[in-house]
């Protein structure tokens, strides 16, 4: 029978067995069979066995599990009438519970394979139900959840829409995509929802460590279930999800709710670690990851936190734990020299954070462990000269032993994309820093720098290049300011390394359009409003808040104004902030201002 069945694909999976094949033509025979007749937990146990074991299950035992999981995903929702008319919840034993919805989703990405359309609406509406009803939720529960929905988004991302086999299956099904697009987006919405309403209602409790130095006691989190590890990969979790990096940038009341939820929990967890040591170098770099992912600023005590907790965790840094450190913290934004106001005292705190990185990278580069990959030395490299160039100019101690560790690298088993974060460290370490140290001995830099590097360097920068709507208007727009020049769309400078938006030779003027992505989310304390009322009000009027730039873009035009003799950005909200008839006096307003007579 079908419990008989589950019973037995479990068994074999617990025993790490390899069968023959004619025991998995039988098995999956039997699960054809039956699954027709499992409850929620046997359809979740036989999905597990085979993603355990690592075999797909045959095509009809495929059909089966889903169709059954579907029926048990409907029962979930089925409600009986009381005699007094009122609703209540049917009894029965085939619904599923929160680890069944978590084993299905898990054996699905194990196995690499997306659940048809149907399947997937139904599983993500019960998941749903589960996360805001389920009374004994668990961190894990919401974690497995949450780290489904963007492993799922990953493995359909990667489905062949033209695949045979696929267009088969689902012509027998009577599906198309188009069909359930839409109930799709809407099925996966509400799981988003779900999963952001269950972590702020599990990490609430933090608040009350919030903005004070008192944070929940090692039993309120026990009694919670709550561990560091929760809070990081919950953080981290979100960073992975486009889905859910969209519904932050658009500000929805869930996500937003969700986000401060999981800050208030990193603050306390960091305020509790300079005492009891509990929070691991891997949680510190998975926030810090997290906040670059997403786009980001901590508020001003998760930033202070966040510094003073990795500082003192540095020295039990792993070469990766520093990467990412380093990486994270130049994404956001900040650099060498603390760009929070001066209401904020974070002085001491960037300052020990960054000397504290910086020992930590030169031990990591030194070290006779080798620990230091081609991936994990670039990043470390290009956040340590990013910190730098945003900040005082000076360049770090550590530069000159991650650059000799560069050289001992294997050019073949560096890949083009990491290839291209070194040439940006190199191209800072050449024209944005300074060495303190004016007698020491210039840097090395591997030999395939200039070769290998700078080829995949510049073979970015010309795919790199994107007409938007908004940068032709700004082209159009320009050729009516200066009708007596040539105004050239999209170009690279004379040493090919940069790609501009809109250049005019004779002038040697370059017009960068920033749209919405070289523009970090931030807090208004780190952001001071533009000095023009007029503007803001039209900002505001349009919905959009002032945004810091991110660090790319700033270093962008750091090497952008070295290679010509003017250079203007034109943010888009600015730019959209005014009508038709007023973006050539806009335009001409700001050429005057950078010095070109208009």
């Amino acid at each position: 029978n079908a419990q008989e069945t589950a019973n037995v694909a479990w068994a074999i999976a617990r025993l790490g067995w390899s069968p023959e094949s004619e025991t998995w033509v039988g098995l999956n025979f039997s699960v054809a069979e039956t699954a027709r007749f499992m409850d929620g937990r046997a359809i979740a146990v036989t999905l597990w066995a085979y993603a355990t074991l690592g075999e797909r299950p045959s095509e009809d035992a495929r059909d089966a599990l889903e169709s059954a999981a579907r029926r048990v995903a409907i029962l979930s929702f089925s409600r009986d009438e009381r005699d007094d008319g009122s609703e209540r919840e049917r009894e029965t034993t085939e619904t599923f519970r929160a680890r069944d919805v978590s084993n299905i989703w898990w054996a699905f990405v194990t196995l690499e394979l997306a659940p048809r359309d149907a399947t997937r609406i139904a599983l993500a509406r019960v998941s749903a139900r589960i996360l805001n009803e389920s009374p004994d939720l668990t961190p894990a529960d919401v974690a497995n959840q949450s780290w489904a929905i963007a492993a799922l988004e990953h493995l359909e991302s990667e489905v062949d829409d033209d695949d045979d086999d696929d267009a088969r299956r689902r012509a027998a099904h009577g599906e198309t995509r188009s069909r359930h697009s839409t109930r799709h987006a809407a099925a996966t919405a509400e799981w988003c929802r779900a999963v952001e309403t269950a972590e702020a209602r599990l990490f609430s409790f933090f608040a009350r460590g919030e903005g004070s130095e008192k944070a929940p006691s090692a039993e309120a989190r026990e009694k919670r279930r709550v561990s560091p590890s929760d809070v990081s990969g919950a953080m981290l979790n979100v960073a992975a999800n486009s889905a859910r990096r969209a519904r932050l940038r658009l500000r929805e009341p869930s996500a937003e709710e969700a986000w401060r939820a999981l800050e208030r929990a990193a603050v306390a967890l960091c305020r509790e670690r300079e005492h009891d040591k509990t929070i691991s170098p891997q949680d510190l770099s998975n926030i810090w990851y997290a906040y670059a992912s997403v786009g980001r600023v901590p508020k001003a005590n998760a930033f202070v936190a966040l510094e003073l907790a990795t500082a003192a965790a540095s020295s039990s840094f792993a070469a990766r734990h520093v990467a990412a450190a380093l990486y994270a913290y130049a994404k956001i934004g900040f650099g060498s020299e603390t760009l929070l106001d001066s209401e904020t005292d974070t002085s001491s705190s960037s300052h020990s954070f960054l000397a504290a990185l910086d020992k930590a990278a030169a031990r990591v580069a030194e070290s006779d462990d080798h620990e230091m990959n081609a991936q994990t030395l670039a990043q470390t490299l290009w956040g340590a000269c990013a910190i730098a160039s945003l900040g005082d100019g000076k360049r770090p101690k550590c530069v000159r032993s991650l650059w000799r560790a560069s050289l001992a690298l294997d050019r073949r088993s560096i890949l083009d994309v990491t290839l291209c974060t070194f040439f940006h460290a190199k191209l800072m370490c050449e024209e944005l820093l300074v060495d303190e140290n004016e007698a020491g001995d210039s840097l090395s830099f591997p030999r395939w720098m200039d070769r290998d590097a700078k080829k995949a360097w510049i073979e970015n920068a010309v795919d790199d290049v994107d007409v938007s709507g908004t940068h032709f208007l700004v082209y159009e727009s320009l050729k009516d300011v200066l009708p007596n020049e040539e105004v050239v769309l999209e170009c690279l400078t004379a040493d090919e390394c940069f790609s501009l938006d809109v250049y005019v030779p004779h002038l040697d003027l370059g017009v960068e359009v920033d749209g919405p992505t070289h523009y970090a989310e931030t807090d208004f304390f780190t952001d001071p409003l533009p000095n023009d009322f007029d503007a803001n009000q039209k900002i505001r009027d349009h919905g959009v808040r002032p945004s810091r730039r991110t660090s790319s873009t700033r270093l962008r035009d750091a090497f952008l104004a070295r290679r010509m003799k003017t250079l203007v950005v034109v943010p888009w909200f600015e730019f959209h902030a005014v009508d038709v008839k007023g973006r050539v006096a806009y335009l001409r307003s700001k050429l005057r201002d950078a010095g070109v007579d208009a």
